[in-house]
Protein backbone atom coordinates (compact mmCIF):
# COMPACT_ATOMS: atom_id res chain seq x y z
CA UNK A 1 0.00 0.00 0.00
CA UNK A 2 1.51 3.31 -1.07
CA UNK A 3 0.34 6.31 0.95
CA UNK A 4 -1.37 8.86 -1.26
CA UNK A 5 1.00 11.52 0.03
CA UNK A 6 4.12 9.77 -1.22
CA UNK A 7 3.14 10.56 -4.76
CA UNK A 8 3.24 14.25 -3.80
CA UNK A 9 6.91 13.98 -2.89
CA UNK A 10 8.60 12.07 -0.11
CA UNK A 11 8.99 15.12 2.09
CA UNK A 12 6.14 17.34 0.99
CA UNK A 13 3.63 14.67 2.03
CA UNK A 14 4.20 14.77 5.74
CA UNK A 15 2.99 18.30 6.36
CA UNK A 16 0.63 19.26 3.57
CA UNK A 17 -3.03 18.48 4.01
CA UNK A 18 -3.61 18.15 0.28
CA UNK A 19 -1.14 15.29 0.25
CA UNK A 20 -2.94 13.24 2.85
CA UNK A 21 -2.34 14.77 6.27
CA UNK A 22 -5.41 14.57 8.47
CA UNK A 23 -4.64 17.90 10.13
CA UNK A 24 -3.24 20.84 8.12
CA UNK A 25 -0.17 22.57 9.52
CA UNK A 26 -0.91 25.48 11.83
CA UNK A 27 0.01 28.97 10.71
CA UNK A 28 -1.12 30.66 13.90
CA UNK A 29 -1.52 29.57 17.48
CA UNK A 30 -3.42 30.26 20.66
CA UNK A 31 -2.83 33.34 22.75
CA UNK A 32 -0.30 33.24 25.56
CA UNK A 33 -1.59 31.13 28.39
CA UNK A 34 -0.90 28.74 31.17
CA UNK A 35 -0.99 25.00 30.54
CA UNK A 36 -1.40 22.46 33.32
CA UNK A 37 0.85 19.45 32.92
CA UNK A 38 0.07 15.81 33.54
CA UNK A 39 2.45 12.96 34.24
CA UNK A 40 2.32 9.19 34.40
CA UNK A 41 2.62 7.44 37.77
CA UNK A 42 5.90 5.73 38.54
CA UNK A 43 8.13 8.02 36.46
CA UNK A 44 11.21 9.49 38.07
CA UNK A 45 12.15 12.25 35.60
CA UNK A 46 8.95 13.65 34.07
CA UNK A 47 7.86 16.65 36.12
CA UNK A 48 4.51 18.13 37.05
CA UNK A 49 5.19 21.85 36.76
CA UNK A 50 2.77 24.10 34.96
CA UNK A 51 4.23 26.11 32.10
CA UNK A 52 3.50 29.25 30.14
CA UNK A 53 2.91 28.95 26.38
CA UNK A 54 3.77 31.83 24.04
CA UNK A 55 3.42 32.00 20.30
CA UNK A 56 6.54 33.74 18.99
CA UNK A 57 8.52 34.09 15.76
CA UNK A 58 12.06 33.00 15.00
CA UNK A 59 14.22 32.74 11.92
CA UNK A 60 17.36 33.87 10.19
CA UNK A 61 15.57 36.00 7.57
CA UNK A 62 12.08 37.12 6.48
CA UNK A 63 9.56 35.71 6.54
CA UNK A 64 9.98 34.72 10.18
CA UNK A 65 8.83 31.30 11.30
CA UNK A 66 5.86 30.80 13.65
CA UNK A 67 7.12 29.16 16.83
CA UNK A 68 5.87 27.86 20.17
CA UNK A 69 7.77 28.63 23.36
CA UNK A 70 7.00 26.79 26.58
CA UNK A 71 8.55 28.11 29.80
CA UNK A 72 8.12 26.18 33.05
CA UNK A 73 6.65 27.89 36.09
CA UNK A 74 9.31 26.49 38.42
CA UNK A 75 9.04 26.73 42.17
CA UNK A 76 11.26 26.83 45.23
CA UNK A 77 15.04 26.85 44.95
CA UNK A 78 14.97 26.18 41.20
CA UNK A 79 13.02 29.43 40.62
CA UNK A 80 16.11 31.39 41.64
CA UNK A 81 18.24 29.96 38.84
CA UNK A 82 17.85 30.23 35.07
CA UNK A 83 16.34 27.12 33.50
CA UNK A 84 17.88 25.05 30.71
CA UNK A 85 16.22 25.13 27.30
CA UNK A 86 15.61 22.65 24.51
CA UNK A 87 15.27 23.55 20.84
CA UNK A 88 13.37 20.85 18.95
CA UNK A 89 14.33 20.39 15.29
CA UNK A 90 11.83 18.73 12.96
CA UNK A 91 12.06 17.15 9.54
CA UNK A 92 14.09 18.65 6.70
CA UNK A 93 11.04 18.63 4.46
CA UNK A 94 7.93 20.67 5.27
CA UNK A 95 7.11 20.25 8.95
CA UNK A 96 5.18 22.28 11.49
CA UNK A 97 6.15 23.10 15.06
CA UNK A 98 4.25 20.09 16.40
CA UNK A 99 5.96 17.64 14.05
CA UNK A 100 2.53 16.70 12.69
CA UNK A 101 2.37 13.43 10.77
CA UNK A 102 -1.27 12.50 10.16
CA UNK A 103 -2.72 12.27 13.70
CA UNK A 104 0.64 12.26 15.49
CA UNK A 105 2.26 15.36 17.05
CA UNK A 106 5.50 14.01 18.56
CA UNK A 107 7.36 17.30 18.86
CA UNK A 108 4.47 18.91 20.73
CA UNK A 109 4.26 15.89 23.04
CA UNK A 110 7.95 15.91 23.90
CA UNK A 111 8.04 19.71 24.24
CA UNK A 112 5.25 19.69 26.81
CA UNK A 113 6.90 16.90 28.81
CA UNK A 114 10.20 18.81 28.81
CA UNK A 115 8.51 22.02 29.95
CA UNK A 116 6.66 20.16 32.69
CA UNK A 117 10.05 18.91 33.85
CA UNK A 118 11.62 22.32 34.30
CA UNK A 119 13.07 23.10 30.86
CA UNK A 120 12.05 25.78 28.39
CA UNK A 121 11.11 24.22 25.04
CA UNK A 122 11.03 25.92 21.63
CA UNK A 123 9.66 24.40 18.44
CA UNK A 124 8.93 26.11 15.13
CA UNK A 125 7.44 25.69 11.67
CA UNK A 126 10.40 25.03 9.43
CA UNK A 127 11.51 27.09 6.45
CA UNK A 128 10.36 24.59 3.84
CA UNK A 129 6.80 24.67 5.19
CA UNK A 130 6.59 28.45 5.57
CA UNK A 131 7.97 29.09 2.07
CA UNK A 132 6.68 25.94 0.40
CA UNK A 133 5.37 27.68 -2.71
CA UNK A 134 8.80 29.19 -3.39
CA UNK A 135 11.18 26.55 -2.08
CA UNK A 136 9.20 23.64 -3.50
CA UNK A 137 10.29 24.59 -7.02
CA UNK A 138 13.80 25.99 -6.43
CA UNK A 139 16.97 24.00 -6.64
CA UNK A 140 19.48 26.57 -5.42
CA UNK A 141 18.65 26.14 -1.72
CA UNK A 142 21.26 24.54 0.51
CA UNK A 143 21.44 23.14 4.03
CA UNK A 144 22.08 26.56 5.58
CA UNK A 145 19.12 28.19 3.82
CA UNK A 146 16.78 25.28 4.49
CA UNK A 147 17.75 24.15 8.01
CA UNK A 148 20.82 25.25 9.93
CA UNK A 149 20.52 29.05 9.74
CA UNK A 150 17.01 28.99 11.19
CA UNK A 151 17.91 26.41 13.84
CA UNK A 152 20.82 28.61 14.94
CA UNK A 153 18.49 31.60 15.05
CA UNK A 154 16.08 29.60 17.22
CA UNK A 155 18.90 28.80 19.62
CA UNK A 156 19.93 32.46 19.82
CA UNK A 157 16.33 33.47 20.43
CA UNK A 158 15.73 31.11 23.33
CA UNK A 159 19.18 31.79 24.81
CA UNK A 160 18.34 35.50 24.97
CA UNK A 161 15.14 34.99 26.95
CA UNK A 162 15.06 36.17 30.52
CA UNK A 163 15.18 33.22 32.91
CA UNK A 164 16.93 30.87 30.43
CA UNK A 165 20.50 29.71 30.99
CA UNK A 166 22.32 30.32 27.66
CA UNK A 167 25.01 27.81 28.62
CA UNK A 168 22.50 24.97 28.98
CA UNK A 169 20.86 24.77 25.56
CA UNK A 170 20.09 21.29 24.25
CA UNK A 171 19.21 20.31 20.67
CA UNK A 172 16.67 17.54 20.06
CA UNK A 173 16.12 16.30 16.51
CA UNK A 174 13.42 13.93 15.27
CA UNK A 175 13.71 11.64 12.26
CA UNK A 176 15.61 13.37 9.47
CA UNK A 177 15.81 16.35 11.83
CA UNK A 178 17.95 14.10 14.01
CA UNK A 179 19.96 13.01 10.98
CA UNK A 180 20.96 16.61 10.26
CA UNK A 181 21.29 17.69 13.92
CA UNK A 182 25.13 17.44 14.01
CA UNK A 183 25.29 20.02 11.21
CA UNK A 184 23.12 22.35 13.28
CA UNK A 185 25.38 21.76 16.28
CA UNK A 186 28.43 22.91 14.33
CA UNK A 187 27.09 26.47 14.31
CA UNK A 188 25.65 26.72 17.84
CA UNK A 189 27.77 24.43 20.10
CA UNK A 190 24.92 23.08 22.28
CA UNK A 191 25.52 21.67 25.74
CA UNK A 192 24.07 18.34 24.57
CA UNK A 193 22.13 16.69 21.73
CA UNK A 194 19.35 14.09 21.55
CA UNK A 195 18.85 12.25 18.25
CA UNK A 196 15.47 10.52 17.98
CA UNK A 197 14.54 7.86 15.41
CA UNK A 198 17.05 9.10 12.86
CA UNK A 199 18.56 7.20 9.94
CA UNK A 200 22.32 6.71 10.19
CA UNK A 201 23.20 6.25 6.52
CA UNK A 202 22.88 8.34 3.38
CA UNK A 203 19.65 10.26 3.21
CA UNK A 204 18.68 9.21 -0.32
CA UNK A 205 19.12 5.55 0.62
CA UNK A 206 16.89 6.10 3.62
CA UNK A 207 14.17 7.61 1.44
CA UNK A 208 14.28 4.61 -0.90
CA UNK A 209 13.92 2.31 2.11
CA UNK A 210 10.94 4.25 3.46
CA UNK A 211 9.16 4.32 0.10
CA UNK A 212 9.81 0.61 -0.52
CA UNK A 213 8.67 -0.40 2.96
CA UNK A 214 5.50 1.64 2.67
CA UNK A 215 4.62 0.27 -0.78
CA UNK A 216 4.97 -3.32 0.40
CA UNK A 217 3.40 -2.88 3.84
CA UNK A 218 0.18 -4.67 2.84
CA UNK A 219 2.04 -7.54 1.18
CA UNK A 220 1.29 -6.40 -2.35
CA UNK A 221 2.97 -3.91 -4.66
CA UNK A 222 0.65 -2.72 -7.41
CA UNK A 223 1.79 -1.77 -10.90
CA UNK A 224 1.25 1.90 -10.03
CA UNK A 225 3.33 1.56 -6.88
CA UNK A 226 6.10 -0.24 -8.72
CA UNK A 227 6.22 2.56 -11.28
CA UNK A 228 6.52 5.09 -8.46
CA UNK A 229 9.30 3.07 -6.82
CA UNK A 230 11.22 2.93 -10.08
CA UNK A 231 11.07 6.72 -10.19
CA UNK A 232 12.28 6.94 -6.59
CA UNK A 233 15.20 4.60 -7.32
CA UNK A 234 16.17 6.52 -10.45
CA UNK A 235 16.24 9.78 -8.52
CA UNK A 236 18.26 8.19 -5.73
CA UNK A 237 20.76 6.79 -8.24
CA UNK A 238 21.07 10.23 -9.79
CA UNK A 239 21.84 11.70 -6.36
CA UNK A 240 24.35 8.95 -5.63
CA UNK A 241 26.36 9.58 -8.79
CA UNK A 242 26.07 13.38 -8.55
CA UNK A 243 24.22 13.58 -11.85
CA UNK A 244 22.44 16.85 -11.16
CA UNK A 245 23.11 20.58 -10.99
CA UNK A 246 22.97 22.87 -7.98
CA UNK A 247 19.76 24.39 -9.35
CA UNK A 248 17.98 21.08 -10.01
CA UNK A 249 14.49 21.46 -8.48
CA UNK A 250 13.20 19.29 -5.62
CA UNK A 251 10.69 17.48 -7.79
CA UNK A 252 13.53 15.73 -9.60
CA UNK A 253 15.54 14.82 -6.48
CA UNK A 254 13.31 13.10 -3.93
CA UNK A 255 11.68 16.33 -2.83
CA UNK A 256 14.83 18.24 -1.86
CA UNK A 257 16.79 20.83 -3.89
CA UNK A 258 19.99 20.21 -5.80
CA UNK A 259 22.17 22.45 -3.65
CA UNK A 260 20.99 20.64 -0.52
CA UNK A 261 22.11 17.32 -1.98
CA UNK A 262 25.47 18.85 -2.91
CA UNK A 263 25.91 20.04 0.68
CA UNK A 264 25.30 16.57 2.17
CA UNK A 265 27.07 14.54 -0.52
CA UNK A 266 29.75 13.29 1.88
CA UNK A 267 27.84 13.75 5.13
CA UNK A 268 26.93 11.01 7.62
CA UNK A 269 25.63 11.80 11.11
CA UNK A 270 27.50 9.17 13.13
CA UNK A 271 31.03 10.34 12.23
CA UNK A 272 29.92 13.93 12.82
CA UNK A 273 28.64 13.05 16.29
CA UNK A 274 31.78 11.05 17.03
CA UNK A 275 33.99 13.98 16.12
CA UNK A 276 31.94 16.63 17.87
CA UNK A 277 32.64 15.57 21.44
CA UNK A 278 29.16 16.86 22.36
CA UNK A 279 27.28 14.66 24.86
CA UNK A 280 24.70 12.88 22.72
CA UNK A 281 21.81 10.51 23.34
CA UNK A 282 20.48 8.43 20.45
CA UNK A 283 17.01 6.95 20.93
CA UNK A 284 15.42 4.36 18.66
CA UNK A 285 12.37 2.13 18.90
CA UNK A 286 12.60 -1.58 18.18
CA UNK A 287 9.46 -1.43 16.02
CA UNK A 288 10.41 1.59 13.95
CA UNK A 289 9.83 0.41 10.39
CA UNK A 290 11.58 3.50 9.00
CA UNK A 291 14.99 2.36 10.25
CA UNK A 292 17.11 -0.44 8.82
CA UNK A 293 19.25 -3.04 10.54
CA UNK A 294 22.29 -1.08 9.36
CA UNK A 295 20.94 2.08 11.03
CA UNK A 296 20.51 0.24 14.33
CA UNK A 297 23.98 -1.30 14.12
CA UNK A 298 25.59 2.07 13.44
CA UNK A 299 23.87 3.72 16.40
CA UNK A 300 24.66 0.79 18.68
CA UNK A 301 28.35 0.97 17.78
CA UNK A 302 28.37 4.76 18.19
CA UNK A 303 26.96 4.30 21.68
CA UNK A 304 30.25 2.70 22.71
CA UNK A 305 31.94 6.12 22.63
CA UNK A 306 32.38 7.86 25.95
CA UNK A 307 30.31 10.92 25.04
CA UNK A 308 27.49 9.01 23.32
CA UNK A 309 24.66 6.96 24.81
CA UNK A 310 22.30 4.82 22.76
CA UNK A 311 19.07 3.18 23.85
CA UNK A 312 16.73 1.07 21.73
CA UNK A 313 13.36 0.95 23.45
CA UNK A 314 11.49 -2.33 23.11
CA UNK A 315 8.08 -2.26 21.49
CA UNK A 316 8.18 1.39 20.43
CA UNK A 317 7.73 2.82 16.94
CA UNK A 318 9.16 5.80 15.05
CA UNK A 319 7.51 8.31 17.39
CA UNK A 320 8.51 6.27 20.45
CA UNK A 321 4.91 5.27 21.04
CA UNK A 322 3.79 1.74 21.92
CA UNK A 323 3.40 -0.48 18.86
CA UNK A 324 2.20 -4.05 18.72
CA UNK A 325 3.72 -4.77 15.32
CA UNK A 326 6.43 -3.50 12.98
CA UNK A 327 3.86 -1.35 11.16
CA UNK A 328 3.64 1.30 8.47
CA UNK A 329 2.80 4.98 7.98
CA UNK A 330 -0.89 4.10 8.20
CA UNK A 331 -0.36 3.60 11.93
CA UNK A 332 0.26 7.33 12.26
CA UNK A 333 -3.41 7.97 11.47
CA UNK A 334 -4.15 6.95 15.06
CA UNK A 335 -3.20 9.54 17.66
CA UNK A 336 -0.68 8.21 20.17
CA UNK A 337 1.53 9.80 22.80
CA UNK A 338 5.18 8.91 23.42
CA UNK A 339 5.62 6.03 25.83
CA UNK A 340 6.26 7.14 29.43
CA UNK A 341 9.58 5.30 29.50
CA UNK A 342 10.76 7.25 26.44
CA UNK A 343 9.92 10.58 28.05
CA UNK A 344 11.49 9.49 31.32
CA UNK A 345 14.72 8.37 29.65
CA UNK A 346 15.14 11.52 27.55
CA UNK A 347 14.42 13.91 30.39
CA UNK A 348 16.57 12.05 32.89
CA UNK A 349 19.47 11.89 30.45
CA UNK A 350 19.27 15.61 29.66
CA UNK A 351 19.28 16.45 33.34
CA UNK A 352 22.35 14.29 33.85
CA UNK A 353 24.14 15.77 30.84
CA UNK A 354 23.59 19.31 32.11
CA UNK A 355 24.93 18.72 35.62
Amino acid sequence: MLLKGLACGLFVAVAVAACGASTPPRTSGPSDGSVTSTSEPGLTSVGTWDFEESMVQVGSRPPELPARLLVPDVEGEEKRSPVPAVVLVSNVGPSDRDGTVLARTPISDFAEALAASGMAALSYDNRFLVELDRLGVRGDVGVADLVTDDAAAAVRFVASREGVDPDRIVLVGFGVGGWILPLVAESVSPAAMVVVSAPAGKLHEHLVHVATSEASSDGEVTAEEEEFLRSVRRQAERIERGGFASDTPPGELLGLPGRFWEDVASYLPAPAIAGSGIPTLVLTGSRDWELTAADRRTWRELGELEHVDHAELAGLDHHLTDAEVHGSRADYAAAAAPAPEALDLMIGWIRGALH
